[in-house]
């Protein structure tokens, strides 16, 4: 069990990402559409918090257990790093930028959805 934990850890790729066709499809159809106001809503109400966010993004769109992860992911990354930027307005620019410059990226290492 030990060798099959090594190999799990050696073969692990940064670049697998999280999210599978399916949730693509999803978010092809109506995640994108959806995801400021589905963002918004759930971390308001899980104030940030990661498994909160995942759980109540998997009841909004269904996406996969793993990739919702992703979205639990960037909101804690926003409390973490824009929580002054983005508690007054998720909508406003400095918002949008810190996102951009500091959880962006992670979202898309972990799901490989980019953030328009």
């Amino acid at each position: 069990s030990k060798l099959i934990l090594l190999f799990n850890l050696i073969s692990y790729n940064n670049s697998t990402f999280q999210c599978n066709s399916n949730d693509i499809y999803i978010w092809n159809t109506t995640g994108k559409v959806n995801f400021q106001n589905d963002m918004q809503n759930c971390s308001t109400k899980c104030w940030g918090s990661s498994n909160c966010v995942s759980n109540c993004i998997h009841q909004k769109e269904n996406y996969s257990e793993e990739c919702c992860h992703c979205f639990g992911v960037l909101a804690s990354c926003t409390d973490k790093y824009c929580i002054t930027s983005c508690l007054k307005n998720q909508t406003s620019f400095d918002c949008k930028h810190c996102v951009q410059l500091n959880c962006q990226p992670l979202f898309f290492n972990c799901s490989g959805i980019q953030l328009s």
